[in-house]
């Protein structure tokens, strides 16, 4: 898990991909090259960082994390401020067929949040139900705090 905190900074400022993920078929990360540049591509991420995190993928692929050190995983992208990737790193754990749950997602808005980004926290919350994942009080808290605070 060490790996995520290795080298580069964050990517571009916002996720411009599609509004939904792909489905989580439960790939083998090596079939699922394309849909990650992709992912990576639309977060804005450099070459170096969507490699980064294609490898950081495959390796959790195989040792099946649980919940918990997926998500310390993520707070550790969150507390370094890359945003993208972190959000690029949910795409990509669903799509291998990792666990993401409601607390991940909340971990991510609440990171748009702070930055004001409150279109991407919409579009967080819908990537959130699209995926099965129910949304729970704090990530309508969230949501409202965050298009509160739109300017």
């Amino acid at each position: 898990l060490g790996l995520a905190r290795r080298g580069g900074g964050g990517g571009g400022g916002g996720f411009s991909g599609s509004s939904t993920f792909p489905a989580a078929p439960s790939l083998d990360p090596t079939q699922a090259g394309a849909a990650f540049r992709a992912m990576a591509e639309g977060a804005g991420l450099n070459h170096m960082q969507s490699l980064h995190l294609q490898h950081l993928v495959s390796k959790l692929s195989v040792m099946a994390p649980s919940k918990l050190e997926l998500r310390k995983l993520l707070q550790g992208f969150l507390s370094q401020e890359r945003v993208p990737e972190a959000h690029v790193l949910i795409g990509m754990l669903r799509l291998v067929g990792l666990p993401v749950d409601v607390v991940m997602y909340n971990l991510l808005m609440t990171a748009y949040k702070k930055r004001r980004q409150w279109q991407l926290v919409i579009q967080v919350m819908g990537q959130m139900q699209s995926s099965g994942t129910a949304p729970d009080i704090v990530s309508y808290n969230i949501l409202i705090d965050a298009c509160g605070k739109a300017q």
